[in-house]
Protein backbone atom coordinates (compact mmCIF):
# COMPACT_ATOMS: atom_id res chain seq x y z
CA UNK A 1 0.00 0.00 0.00
CA UNK A 2 2.67 2.67 0.93
CA UNK A 3 4.58 1.91 -2.45
CA UNK A 4 1.39 2.00 -4.43
CA UNK A 5 0.78 5.56 -2.48
CA UNK A 6 4.51 6.16 -3.41
CA UNK A 7 3.93 5.67 -7.04
CA UNK A 8 0.89 7.85 -7.18
CA UNK A 9 2.14 11.02 -5.42
CA UNK A 10 5.00 10.53 -8.05
CA UNK A 11 2.83 10.32 -10.74
CA UNK A 12 1.04 13.75 -9.57
CA UNK A 13 4.03 15.09 -9.21
CA UNK A 14 5.01 14.42 -12.63
CA UNK A 15 2.19 15.37 -14.59
CA UNK A 16 1.74 18.98 -12.54
CA UNK A 17 5.36 19.46 -13.44
CA UNK A 18 4.54 18.71 -17.13
CA UNK A 19 1.53 20.84 -17.25
CA UNK A 20 3.08 23.67 -15.33
CA UNK A 21 5.87 23.37 -17.97
CA UNK A 22 3.81 23.62 -20.56
CA UNK A 23 1.68 26.76 -19.52
CA UNK A 24 5.11 28.52 -18.97
CA UNK A 25 6.74 27.71 -22.31
CA UNK A 26 3.27 28.38 -24.21
CA UNK A 27 2.88 32.40 -22.37
CA UNK A 28 5.30 35.58 -22.56
CA UNK A 29 6.66 36.86 -19.92
CA UNK A 30 7.65 40.11 -20.67
CA UNK A 31 10.60 42.04 -18.38
CA UNK A 32 9.41 45.99 -17.69
CA UNK A 33 11.16 48.61 -16.31
CA UNK A 34 8.94 51.58 -15.16
CA UNK A 35 10.08 55.08 -15.94
CA UNK A 36 7.66 57.99 -14.44
CA UNK A 37 3.75 56.83 -15.48
CA UNK A 38 4.77 54.75 -18.12
CA UNK A 39 6.61 51.44 -18.63
CA UNK A 40 9.76 49.82 -21.26
CA UNK A 41 9.76 46.20 -22.27
CA UNK A 42 13.23 45.60 -21.76
CA UNK A 43 13.18 41.99 -22.25
CA UNK A 44 11.47 38.80 -23.12
CA UNK A 45 11.12 35.43 -21.68
CA UNK A 46 10.01 32.35 -23.74
CA UNK A 47 9.98 30.01 -26.52
CA UNK A 48 6.27 31.11 -28.34
CA UNK A 49 6.41 31.84 -31.70
CA UNK A 50 4.21 34.50 -32.63
CA UNK A 51 4.49 37.75 -30.33
CA UNK A 52 1.67 40.19 -29.36
CA UNK A 53 3.04 43.73 -28.00
CA UNK A 54 0.80 44.72 -25.22
CA UNK A 55 -0.24 48.08 -24.70
CA UNK A 56 -0.42 48.84 -20.75
CA UNK A 57 1.01 47.37 -17.99
CA UNK A 58 -0.61 47.52 -14.74
CA UNK A 59 -2.89 49.91 -16.05
CA UNK A 60 -0.02 51.86 -17.41
CA UNK A 61 1.03 53.00 -21.24
CA UNK A 62 3.76 50.60 -22.25
CA UNK A 63 5.39 52.95 -24.94
CA UNK A 64 8.68 51.68 -26.13
CA UNK A 65 10.30 48.14 -26.69
CA UNK A 66 14.29 48.65 -25.45
CA UNK A 67 17.83 48.06 -27.17
CA UNK A 68 18.13 44.48 -27.47
CA UNK A 69 15.19 43.68 -25.37
CA UNK A 70 14.35 40.66 -28.36
CA UNK A 71 17.98 40.11 -29.83
CA UNK A 72 18.26 36.53 -30.58
CA UNK A 73 14.86 35.38 -30.33
CA UNK A 74 13.25 32.78 -31.89
CA UNK A 75 10.13 34.70 -32.86
CA UNK A 76 8.25 34.19 -36.02
CA UNK A 77 5.80 36.85 -36.08
CA UNK A 78 5.82 40.48 -34.84
CA UNK A 79 2.16 42.57 -34.00
CA UNK A 80 0.68 45.00 -31.49
CA UNK A 81 -2.56 44.89 -29.29
CA UNK A 82 -5.18 47.17 -30.45
CA UNK A 83 -4.85 50.95 -29.41
CA UNK A 84 -1.03 50.23 -28.72
CA UNK A 85 0.86 52.90 -27.19
CA UNK A 86 4.26 51.92 -28.66
CA UNK A 87 6.25 55.13 -30.03
CA UNK A 88 9.45 53.67 -30.14
CA UNK A 89 11.63 50.82 -30.79
CA UNK A 90 15.22 51.22 -29.49
CA UNK A 91 18.34 50.75 -31.76
CA UNK A 92 19.03 46.36 -31.95
CA UNK A 93 16.09 46.00 -30.43
CA UNK A 94 14.83 42.79 -32.87
CA UNK A 95 18.54 42.09 -33.79
CA UNK A 96 19.31 39.11 -35.27
CA UNK A 97 15.76 37.45 -35.09
CA UNK A 98 16.61 35.36 -38.10
CA UNK A 99 12.84 33.62 -37.72
CA UNK A 100 11.06 36.80 -37.54
CA UNK A 101 8.43 36.33 -41.20
CA UNK A 102 6.59 39.29 -41.01
CA UNK A 103 6.07 42.44 -39.25
CA UNK A 104 3.06 45.30 -38.83
CA UNK A 105 3.96 47.61 -36.96
CA UNK A 106 1.17 49.72 -34.51
CA UNK A 107 -0.59 53.07 -35.25
CA UNK A 108 1.28 54.78 -32.86
CA UNK A 109 4.94 53.59 -33.73
CA UNK A 110 6.93 57.32 -34.71
CA UNK A 111 10.51 55.49 -34.86
CA UNK A 112 12.59 52.91 -35.37
CA UNK A 113 16.32 53.33 -34.35
CA UNK A 114 19.40 52.35 -36.11
CA UNK A 115 19.53 48.67 -36.53
CA UNK A 116 16.36 47.60 -35.29
CA UNK A 117 16.16 44.75 -37.09
CA UNK A 118 19.45 44.21 -38.64
CA UNK A 119 19.90 40.91 -40.09
CA UNK A 120 16.33 39.39 -39.67
CA UNK A 121 17.52 37.00 -42.80
CA UNK A 122 14.07 35.70 -42.95
CA UNK A 123 12.11 38.21 -42.58
CA UNK A 124 9.70 38.58 -46.13
CA UNK A 125 6.99 41.22 -45.30
CA UNK A 126 6.95 44.65 -43.27
CA UNK A 127 3.95 46.95 -43.04
CA UNK A 128 5.09 50.69 -41.56
CA UNK A 129 1.81 52.61 -39.87
CA UNK A 130 1.06 56.22 -41.60
CA UNK A 131 2.42 57.45 -38.61
CA UNK A 132 5.83 56.17 -38.84
CA UNK A 133 8.03 59.56 -39.35
CA UNK A 134 11.49 58.32 -38.69
CA UNK A 135 13.30 54.90 -40.22
CA UNK A 136 16.55 54.47 -38.58
CA UNK A 137 20.40 53.91 -40.32
CA UNK A 138 20.80 50.32 -40.62
CA UNK A 139 17.29 49.57 -39.46
CA UNK A 140 16.89 46.48 -41.60
CA UNK A 141 20.34 45.77 -42.66
CA UNK A 142 20.80 42.62 -43.65
CA UNK A 143 17.48 41.39 -44.16
CA UNK A 144 17.89 39.57 -47.43
CA UNK A 145 14.44 37.79 -47.51
CA UNK A 146 12.63 41.21 -47.59
CA UNK A 147 10.38 41.38 -50.65
CA UNK A 148 7.33 43.73 -49.45
CA UNK A 149 7.67 46.54 -47.71
CA UNK A 150 4.96 49.40 -47.13
CA UNK A 151 5.80 52.70 -45.87
CA UNK A 152 3.46 54.99 -44.00
CA UNK A 153 2.51 58.13 -45.63
CA UNK A 154 4.36 60.46 -42.66
CA UNK A 155 7.57 58.89 -43.07
CA UNK A 156 10.07 61.75 -43.41
CA UNK A 157 13.54 60.13 -43.20
CA UNK A 158 14.85 57.04 -43.82
CA UNK A 159 18.58 56.71 -42.39
CA UNK A 160 21.68 55.14 -44.15
CA UNK A 161 21.66 51.77 -44.73
CA UNK A 162 18.44 51.30 -44.19
CA UNK A 163 17.21 48.99 -46.21
CA UNK A 164 21.49 47.11 -47.24
CA UNK A 165 21.73 44.18 -48.74
CA UNK A 166 17.89 43.57 -48.73
CA UNK A 167 18.74 41.48 -51.85
CA UNK A 168 14.93 39.98 -52.37
CA UNK A 169 12.98 43.50 -52.54
CA UNK A 170 12.03 44.58 -56.37
CA UNK A 171 10.52 48.03 -55.57
CA UNK A 172 9.66 50.68 -53.38
CA UNK A 173 7.36 53.29 -52.63
CA UNK A 174 8.66 56.43 -50.91
CA UNK A 175 5.77 58.19 -49.36
CA UNK A 176 5.48 61.96 -50.47
CA UNK A 177 6.27 63.36 -46.93
CA UNK A 178 9.54 61.73 -46.93
CA UNK A 179 12.55 64.40 -47.12
CA UNK A 180 15.57 62.66 -46.90
CA UNK A 181 16.66 59.14 -48.18
CA UNK A 182 20.54 58.88 -47.20
CA UNK A 183 23.53 57.40 -48.34
CA UNK A 184 23.62 53.43 -49.16
CA UNK A 185 20.10 53.45 -47.70
CA UNK A 186 19.34 50.77 -50.81
CA UNK A 187 22.83 49.85 -51.38
CA UNK A 188 23.52 46.04 -53.03
CA UNK A 189 20.01 45.59 -52.98
CA UNK A 190 20.94 43.57 -56.25
CA UNK A 191 17.10 42.79 -57.68
CA UNK A 192 16.06 46.25 -56.60
CA UNK A 193 14.49 47.29 -60.11
CA UNK A 194 12.24 50.52 -59.42
CA UNK A 195 12.11 53.35 -57.03
CA UNK A 196 9.01 55.68 -56.45
CA UNK A 197 9.38 58.97 -55.43
CA UNK A 198 8.52 62.28 -55.24
CA UNK A 199 10.98 65.13 -57.24
CA UNK A 200 10.81 67.08 -53.74
CA UNK A 201 12.66 64.23 -51.64
CA UNK A 202 16.68 64.35 -51.62
CA UNK A 203 17.46 60.77 -52.68
CA UNK A 204 21.15 60.44 -51.63
CA UNK A 205 23.92 57.71 -53.99
CA UNK A 206 23.51 54.14 -53.44
CA UNK A 207 25.54 51.29 -54.65
CA UNK A 208 25.59 48.57 -56.63
CA UNK A 209 22.80 48.78 -57.37
CA UNK A 210 21.05 49.39 -60.84
CA UNK A 211 17.27 50.65 -60.44
CA UNK A 212 15.05 52.91 -62.31
CA UNK A 213 13.80 55.94 -60.30
CA UNK A 214 10.27 57.24 -60.99
CA UNK A 215 9.16 60.46 -60.04
CA UNK A 216 5.55 60.62 -58.90
CA UNK A 217 3.06 63.63 -59.99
Amino acid sequence: MINNNIKMSIICFIILFISCFTIYFNHFRFVYERINNEYHIVDVISNKKEVEIPSYYKDLPVTRICSRAFENKDIEKLTFEENSNITLIERLAFNECTKLKSVEFADSLIEIQNHAFMNCTNLKEVKCNDSLKYIGGSSFYGCSSLEKIYLGVELEIIGSYAFFECSSLKSIEIPYACKYVYNDAFSYCTNLKTIYVSTFTVLFESKNVDYEIIYKK
